[in-house]
């Protein structure tokens, strides 16, 4: 009896709590952004694939201000998130994501 493995299935995160998790960024130090982008991606996959990309098309972000910044699943039918960046003294603040 019992004897039948059932295979484990992880905890997946959910779009709207990705999101969530992202806008929880703030006064991050420029070096560890994308570090903690990737971060809050943990747990959220698209058709199996957990890899992140889009920070290669940021550009120069050093400078005080506001950016638009892509990230997503590298999966072509992935959702690209703009994450709506506010620079201030070196350190981000996400304010918003679309």
């Amino acid at each position: 009896m019992f004897e039948e493995e059932v295979p484990f299935r992880p905890f997946k995160k959910t779009l709207k709590q990705l999101i969530k998790d992202l806008e929880t960024i703030e006064d991050c130090p420029l070096i560890d952004f994308w570090d903690k982008v990737v971060d809050q991606f943990d747990k959220y996959n698209y058709d199996g694939v957990e890899d992140v990309v889009g920070n290669e098309t940021w550009g120069d972000i050093s400078v005080d201000g506001e950016y638009k910044l892509t990230a997503r699943i590298d999966h072509e039918d992935a959702y690209a998130l703009t994450l709506h960046t506010t620079i201030k003294d070196g350190k981000a603040t996400v304010t918003n994501v679309l």
